[in-house]
């Protein structure tokens, strides 16, 4: 069912039948509900098949059951209602950065058909009314914040007529319609926390700006959003009802259960491992920069993408399979590396985002689940690739064990040095994400996620590779800080990584310090156009007698330097006269 295969045999393995961290996830997770046992990631990769699993399932049923989290049942409605741990730290960020709209997670659909805005307006308040949380508010009270959900309301989708204009006209007014919608600020307490629009660009050419507040979304929501869209549309185009089952928890049946679930001691248990991980990092990745960082986290993002050659591509999923690892695994073995070199610290810490969603019944349901979890690699010169990666895999799924603890408990905990400039303990996010998908109501309309570029990136981290998984090709791209790196510089960086992943990919077992970080083109501007010390010299006259005239009109400066011992001129000639003078004795 999660592979989309018919038959699998006992012994066929589930990476390879297309398996990925986000599949592996899911199947723990029906595995643990269908036998109430708890089995932890990292089974899947020891054991991937089914007779693997058979045996780790049967294992853990002889010694008993394992202590399981309580289901999600519905919230007390009559009392209030916490918000999440993400919610939270988003609700205080809100408040300190008021008129922000770092956190918006605007998207743009192309609708092809006859896409028409009742349809339209009437598939998005279906979505709306179907999850709590896009129609959420958020109010501060003396026990702290607390959703207030609104009762469903008519979706209107306000109609920009573009159709007056050329093609470029209207294409070059959208993409400025658009960044203005995704520069436009929330405001949580009194909502919406999702805005639409309806651009008509000509003939049956159809955009929609979606625009919604990361308070109540994640990545994996938009996808929810844009899957139930897609197949509302195609059901009320004609004429039908939804025929999506009703959801039987929200978003704030979760919150409550999350609180109550993690004060019964698994807070305290999971952060045990957090304490040991976590000690003594310094909180801050230092990586040559562009520019100042400001007081506050930037809101100005850019990006840069590259696309791997099909050839780099396809060694980087076979040797991925031969090691036992994830192809995001394997990338962000390579990138650590970029950073050991570029930061010159050894003791590195990226971030990953975990969807959160170990749980079946939240798999549709919208609403912020993503959890950020720390890898710390320390990362030595002297060990090989192979054994980088295998540490590498070990940081993450001991992260991914221990990830039910929200980041927010984790920062609260390490209580690192805090500032509204940066992202504390985490920097640089390292994500992996499967293709866009497209979903499409046949004959009548595409749900897709493309049109005008809405903004580059963002400026939540300071850097964030994306690793994406197109089939045939995979493609990274760096989401960075504009007010600190320019396009030049992560330019380079995604070129120093390919190079860094090919010469990792032609030897597992060379040491790190071997991998080359430089380009061909940057090797000869550094050893042939800097280092360019040619120089006319007389031709008549020997070598040292040029050295003797250059004594006499700098006697007292500095000729040699090594280490902390320095010559000068003067003391240069005094020792090489000395040893002419006991080479020639030595051999009259």
């Amino acid at each position: 069912q999660l592979l989309g295969v018919d038959k699998i045999g006992l012994t066929d393995n589930f990476f390879e039948l297309g398996g990925h961290s986000l599949l592996a996830m899911q199947m723990i997770s029906r595995l643990q509900k269908a036998f109430s046992v708890e089995i932890p990631l990292r089974q899947l990769f020891d054991t991937p098949t089914v007779a693997g699993m058979c045996e780790a399932v049967a294992v853990s049923l002889s010694g008993g059951c394992s202590y399981l989290p309580p289901a999600i049942d519905k919230a007390d409605r009559s009392r209030p209602l916490p918000l999440s741990y993400a919610q939270e730290r988003l609700w205080f960020i809100d408040r300190l950065m008021a008129g922000s709209a770092t956190y918006n997670m605007p998207s743009v659909f192309r609708l092809s058909g006859s896409a028409t805005a009742p349809v339209l307006e009437q598939g998005l308040g279906e979505v709306v009314r179907r999850h709590e949380a896009l129609r959420t508010r958020y109010r501060s009270t003396e026990v702290g914040p607390v959703q207030v959900i609104d009762e469903p309301e008519a979706m209107l989708l306000p109609v920009v007529d573009l159709s007056r204009l050329n093609e470029q006209e209207a294409q070059r007014e959208a993409r400025l319609l658009a960044r203005q919608e995704a520069s436009r600020p929330f405001d949580l307490s009194r909502g919406p926390v999702l805005r639409a629009r309806l651009l008509k660009i000509g003939g049956q050419a159809r955009v929609m700006l979606l625009n919604v507040h990361h308070i109540a979304s994640d990545g994996w929501s938009q996808k929810v959003m844009k899957r139930e869209l897609g197949r509302l549309y195609e059901v009320y185009a004609r004429g039908e009802p939804s025929v999506l089952e009703e959801l039987e928890i929200q978003y704030s049946d979760y919150a409550v259960w999350q609180r109550e679930w993690l004060r019964r001691g698994v807070l305290e248990e999971q952060m045990k491992y957090w304490r040991r991980q976590l000690a003594g990092i310094s909180g801050v990745l230092e990586l040559p920069a562009d520019g100042k960082r400001g007081a506050e986290q930037g809101s100005v993002g850019a990006s840069q993408a590259v696309v791997m050659s099909e050839e780099l591509g396809r060694r980087l999923r076979e040797a991925s399979l031969a090691e036992a690892v994830t192809p995001y695994m394997m990338v962000l073995s390579g990138f650590e590396v970029v950073l050991m070199r570029y930061s010159n610290q050894r003791d590195i810490v990226v971030g990953t985002a975990v969807s959160g969603r170990s749980r079946e019944e939240v798999e549709g349901l919208v609403g912020l689940f993503v959890n950020t979890v720390a890898v710390r690699v320390k990362v030595r010169a002297e060990a090989s690739v192979r054994g980088m990666v295998k540490e590498v895999k070990e940081a993450v799924l001991e992260g991914q064990a221990h990830q039910d603890v929200p980041f927010e408990k984790v920062v609260e905990e390490m209580a690192p040095e805090r500032s509204l400039s940066l992202n504390p303990l985490v920097q640089v996010m390292v994500v992996m994400e499967r293709a866009e998908e497209s979903y499409a109501a046949p004959g009548v309309a595409a749900v897709e996620g493309s049109g005008p570029r809405i903004r580059e990136g963002d400026g939540k981290f300071d850097l964030t590779l994306r690793v994406v998984d197109a089939g045939e090709r995979m493609v990274l791209s760096i989401a960075y800080n504009a007010d600190l790196y320019n396009g030049s510089r992560i330019h380079r960086m995604l070129e120093h990584l390919q190079l860094l992943l090919q010469s990792m990919l032609a030897d597992l077992d060379q040491p790190i310090s071997a991998l080359p970080l430089l380009t061909p083109a940057e090797q000869h501007q550094l050893l042939r156009e800097w280092s360019n010390s040619g120089k006319d010299y007389p031709h008549r006259g020997c070598v040292h007698k040029l050295f003797v005239e250059q004594v006499e009109k700098t006697p007292d400066k500095v000729a040699t330097l090594f280490n902390s011992s320095l010559l000068t001129f003067r003391a240069l000639d005094e020792q090489s006269n000395r040893l002419a003078s006991l080479l020639r004795r030595l051999n009259p």
